[in-house]
């Protein structure tokens, strides 16, 4: 009788010891954000730059772009937005944050906040057509407008983030391509003696 109490009593701490094991087991695991990283405190913007079918005859366009007034690219574009050109991925710190263009053959610039979240960001910046401004009775400039719309999803067919140039900041707080260096350069200072145009922007959430 005495044995079986003990056999009894030994089985209930072995399970009692178990019990606070798995207790402490789980309180030790990491909480994993929506990105898929522990803690994580960063998201991902996904970025397309392009000229519209209405700025084509323009082509090609410079770009130059900036992430909170750091430069991120400062290229040509010449194809519009079902080509796989001018896609760029960044990962940021979640918060606000603040995207700006320019463009000197265009004449026009932009300057726009956005949010990042635990959800992908969807970004189209891109240049189209403003009109033509008078400077003579004989000529007459066209004049470009930058147009940024925000997207909870990607607009592109066949959406594959494998697609899009990742971007990546360094210690030096300049941006930087992984993949094409050459696309990357210093933004040049705002006194490009633009005219200022209108900018349109679009928010889908």
């Amino acid at each position: 009788m005495r044995y079986a109490w003990w056999i009894a009593a030994s089985l209930a701490l072995a399970v009692l010891l178990a019990g606070c094991e798995t207790t402490e087991s789980r309180s030790e695991l990491p909480v994993v954000g929506a990105s898929g990283k522990a803690g994580a405190k960063k998201g991902d913007v996904f970025l397309k730059v392009f000229v519209d079918d209405e700025a084509k005859s323009e082509a090609p366009v410079d770009i130059q772009v900036a992430v909170d007034d750091k430069p991120v690219i400062s290229r040509s574009f010449y194809l519009g937005k079902d080509s796989d050109d001018g896609q760029y991925q960044l990962t940021l710190p979640k918060g606000t944050h603040v995207l700006s263009a320019m463009s000197q053959s265009g004449k026009a610039q932009i300057r726009r906040k956005f949010r990042v979240t635990d959800d992908d960001k969807f970004i189209e910046l891109y240049v189209t057509d403003n009109g033509r401004v008078r400077l003579t009775r004989e000529s007459k400039i066209r004049i470009l407008k930058f147009v940024i719309k925000n997207y909870r999803k990607p607009q592109t067919k066949n959406f594959n983030r494998h697609m899009w140039m990742r971007l990546t900041m360094e210690s030096s707080g300049t941006v930087r391509s992984t993949d094409e260096q050459g696309a990357v350069a210093q933004l040049q200072n705002a006194h490009y003696g633009m005219a200022s145009t209108a900018a349109e922007s679009r928010y889908d959430g």
